[in-house]
């Protein structure tokens, strides 16, 4: 179990552990598991009877100015407020159900969450057009193993608007070349496979365009690590010869540091984040004729208004619109 809660009672180590290895086995990732025992971690410092943790407790920690190297001492945001209410909520509930000797609940009390609710977020759905995303590629360029790597990466994060940790430790068995049956006729193409946020269990199977699998090709071969993929094998690593040789997949928090870089160099806002560009590619898919409808069923989103706010984007195995835009909007990233 990881450091930190041995002051507790031994029947809340016990329950903390189990229930954050059911953070990790529902979610299969590291990262949501050390999220979550994060938080606790810190709450836990200076609440050493989880029995008589009150909501006034759980108020004060959600308003606590932020610990991340990033934002650290500054006010935490809505989200940040809501994800430590969310950790604390999902653990009492644990806690209520998690049984001790003699077959009692470990925790036998109202929620100490119980009546605080989610903040709103403030929204910004920032997106880039398509002249500031040509500025951007440009910047980018070609000219190195790096720009060779991170064009394929943005590229393929802009084709098919997935999310930064679905893409980042993608590996090279997850592509694969098929045939696509579209309107009773048969067309070869690559999908690749990834692992859908909130569905992680759940392979999710999609068109990979053409010029995304060319450059990743063109990376690979220019890093001298086309020939020696394996199915296992990160497709996006570090370029330092250190962290390349271990072949860890590159940090997804790392893609968002590395894109300020390239927006700042194009004279664009730094505080565009990665995902401006899911907004902004998803804006270019609405506006290039895609229903909203199906941006909203392949994007899985429970409602329709959540798919209006950003103009979500687009999913499933076959992908005409990816090869509309290979001409269209996108056309100055390159084709066959």
């Amino acid at each position: 179990m990881m450091r930190g809660f041995e002051h507790l009672p031994e029947g809340w180590q016990t329950c903390i552990r189990v229930f954050l290895q059911s953070v990790l086995d529902r979610s299969g990732s590291r990262q949501s598991y050390e999220s979550y025992a994060g938080v606790l971690l810190r709450f836990f410092r200076t609440h050493h009877d989880p029995d008589a943790v009150t909501k006034s407790d759980v108020l004060a920690f959600m308003q606590s100015p932020c610990t991340s190297r990033r934002n650290h001492g500054g006010e935490a945001s809505a989200s940040t407020r809501n994800s430590r209410r969310c950790t604390l909520t999902s653990l009492y509930k644990f806690a209520s159900e998690f049984t001790v000797e003699g077959g009692k609940p470990l925790y036998q009390k109202p929620l100490p969450t119980q009546g605080l609710r989610n903040m709103k977020p403030a929204t910004n759905h920032r997106v880039l057009e398509v002249a500031e995303l040509e500025r951007l590629f440009a910047v980018i360029g070609e000219g190195s193993v790096k720009a060779l790597r991170d064009r394929a990466l943005y590229m393929f994060y802009l084709y098919t608007t997935r999310r930064r940790r679905e893409l980042a430790s993608i590996q090279w068995g997850a592509i694969a070349e098929t045939t696509i049956i579209e309107e009773g006729r048969a067309r070869p193409a690559v999908i690749f496979r990834y692992r859908q946020k909130g569905t992680y269990r759940t392979v999710k199977t999609q068109e990979m365009p053409r010029p995304v699998y060319d450059a990743i090709v063109r990376y690979l071969v220019a890093a001298g690590r086309f020939d020696g993929m394996t199915a296992t094998t990160p497709i996006f690593v570090s370029t330092n010869p250190w962290h390349a040789t271990r072949m860890e997949p590159l940090d997804d928090n790392y893609m968002n540091t590395m894109l300020k870089g390239y927006l700042e160099a194009a004279g664009l806002d730094r505080e565009i984040s990665l995902h401006a560009l899911r907004h902004s590619a998803a804006r270019i898919r609405y506006l290039s004729g895609q229903s909203l409808l199906s941006i909203k069923e392949t994007l899985g989103h429970a409602s329709i208004q959540t798919t209006f706010n950003y103009i979500g984007a687009l999913t499933g195995v076959g992908d005409p619109m990816a090869r509309t835009l290979e001409t269209g909007a996108f056309a100055f990233l390159g084709g066959h």
